[in-house]
């Protein structure tokens, strides 16, 4: 999704870490460049794999045993360069979107 000349997904993304819970100061280098579009895209593609609301929120902090988190929750991955992107594929991968 790419939203052009508009604030909108800069909010919509800073809804979406703050139910996350990730640290504001950790905000600013997860929405340089198109990193707004990859929250979204990561939410979005959560959301329709965990439809129950709030389920998301949880996912991201709970842990798990997926190879790509060795066992710790996802928040640690999306908070180390790149993991943004790692779990942007992991979560398209399920939906088999591309």
């Amino acid at each position: 999704m790419r939203w052009v000349g508009s604030a909108m997904p800069d909010l919509v993304a800073e809804m979406i870490l703050e139910g996350w819970k990730v640290p504001r100061d950790a905000w600013e280098g997860l929405l340089e460049g198109d990193g707004a579009d990859q929250v979204f895209e990561v939410y979005d593609a959560l959301r329709t794999l965990m439809p129950p609301l709030g389920m998301v929120n949880r996912w991201m902090g709970k842990p798990n045993d997926n190879a790509l988190f060795g066992g710790q929750p996802p928040m640690k991955k999306l908070l180390e360069p790149g993991g943004l992107v790692a779990i942007r594929h992991l979560v398209r991968g399920q939906l088999n979107v591309w």
